[in-house]
């Protein structure tokens, strides 16, 4: 099975068997993710540009953060507060639940923000976070 676009995304330093347990809302005019590399650039006395990069296996190494804005209960929302500064399980809005490996990523949830409120109820609630790539670091 391919990758299908769901309206959530999996975000939590748990899994119920391969997947990670909390769901949570998208709202899709607010995605964005960033493809960057280690690279640093700098000049040597006569000008000449040296430049330093992550290498793996002569490969220039890619790493990828996203920034979500989510739809949240209040409850959700406070959950969602916990897990800030936590490295966690997570699977983008487009994934195979069938193959969750191949989707799963590990990320740090770095940042926090919005709490702008959506409906006059007080219900919904919308939180933008940023998940910065985390391959290789243990969840928790």
């Amino acid at each position: 099975m391919a990758a299908s676009v769901s309206a959530t995304i999996r975000l939590d330093t748990a899994l119920t068997g391969q997947l990670p347990t909390q769901t949570w809302k998208v709202d899709f005019e607010g995605l964005h993710d960033t493809n960057w590399a280690a690279v640093i650039g700098e000049r040597s006395l006569t000008g000449q540009l040296h430049v330093h990069r992550v290498l793996s296996a002569g490969s220039v190494v890619q790493f990828r953060n996203y920034e979500y804005t989510l739809i949240c209960t209040d409850t959700e929302y406070r959950n969602l507060i916990q897990l800030v500064g936590k490295v966690c399980y997570f699977m983008p809005h487009w994934r195979d639940e069938g193959d969750p490996t191949t989707y799963r990523e590990i990320v740090l949830l770095e940042a926090m923000s919005g709490d702008k409120l959506l409906d006059p109820m007080m219900n919904y609630f919308t939180a933008t976070v940023l998940l910065v790539d985390a391959d290789g670091c243990t969840v928790g």
